[in-house]
């Protein structure tokens, strides 16, 4: 078992990792094939809110249904479509741990809102002393654009894309 706190739903912010809680499935959702595994999508609840559960390549020993009660570990969360969503990658456990007892609210349905900027990602700082390494190289801001084949300085040959290299053409 992991030391991570038990959160509640209301707790949740987009980019959040090791999410550890107990949810109540309300509609236990359909599962999607897609080009890369399978997804299962379900609204779950507890006593602060609902949200949209997304299980990432489920391994489904039983069925669930509305009311079973789910110990999630390691999930985290993420932003789909402007909504926030609680997902259980392949690192994430989601156990049922009961039916029916449990106390939840369907509102606020958290999945539905808005996050304002939360698609933006902080951008890295080049200032001087944060410790930051990751700089413009200096090839990329002094290169020149190259010239036709024929101008005068060309060397004559194929750039080779793959190797970032000139080869002489013989």
């Amino acid at each position: 078992m992991t030391d991570e706190p038990w959160l509640k739903l209301g707790q949740l912010q987009p980019n959040m990792q090791s999410i550890n809680t107990m949810v109540i499935i309300l509609e236990p959702g359909q599962i999607r094939r897609t080009n890369t595994g399978t997804i299962l999508v379900m609204r779950v609840a507890d006593s602060t809110g609902s949200i949209n559960l997304t299980l990432i390549n489920p391994e489904f020993n039983e069925t669930w249904r509305s009311g079973d009660i789910l110990r999630i570990k390691s999930a985290y969360a993420n932003l789909y479509q402007g909504g926030l969503t609680l997902t259980c990658g392949r690192n994430s456990e989601c156990i049922k741990a009961g039916e029916f007892f449990m106390a939840f609210i369907e509102t606020p349905f958290i999945s539905e809102q808005a996050w304002p900027n939360a698609a933006e990602k902080p951008r890295p700082s080049f200032a001087e002393g944060d410790g930051n390494d990751r700089r413009p190289s200096m090839h990329s801001q002094n290169r020149k654009p190259p010239g036709p084949p024929n101008a005068p300085g060309h060397r004559p040959g194929n750039f080779n894309a793959g190797r970032g290299r000139y080869t002489n053409a013989q």
